[in-house]
């Protein structure tokens, strides 16, 4: 019996000769096969980003909680309280969204974009909010007489 032809490209069209294309992994049962590099991370960023828009969904949707921008790529999680402790900063990314999938996505996060993130660790909060203060505080006082 004549052994099948080796293949030379996976499913997809991507050829397995390229160097680093090729990933070989063994079965269950110890039978080695290969997998095309190039189809294994596409399908990881599908997935990684399929588990980030869950978490987003879970708390309150797809839009910076702060300013409103709804891009995908600028929005991250960040802990209401501020209290991000060093276990959620290590994990970072998808691997909290994993996480907190499995934990039923408790309470205590929210979505905002890097900019207002980074802004609330730095400045204590956000300058978005300090303009919606402003504004509260100028409308309670009223207009100013000259």
């Amino acid at each position: 019996m004549a052994t099948p032809p080796k293949k030379t490209h996976c499913k997809r069209g991507h050829p397995f000769d390229v160097p680093g294309n090729t990933r070989y992994s063994k079965t269950k049962f110890g039978k080695e096969y290969r997998t095309c590099r190039v189809c294994v991370n596409a399908q990881m960023i599908a997935s990684r980003l399929q588990v980030k828009i869950e978490a987003f969904e879970a708390y309150d949707g797809c839009r910076c909680a702060c300013c409103g921008v709804a891009e995908l790529i600028f929005l991250t999680l960040d802990h209401v309280d501020g209290d991000g402790g060093g276990r959620d900063r290590q994990l970072g990314g998808s691997r909290l969204c994993y996480i907190l999938k499995q934990a039923g996505f408790p309470p205590g996060y929210q979505v905002l974009c890097f900019n207002c993130n980074v802004a609330k660790h730095w400045l204590g909060i956000c300058p978005h909010q300090t303009k919606k203060e402003n504004l509260t505080d100028d409308a309670r006082v009223g207009p100013t007489s000259a």
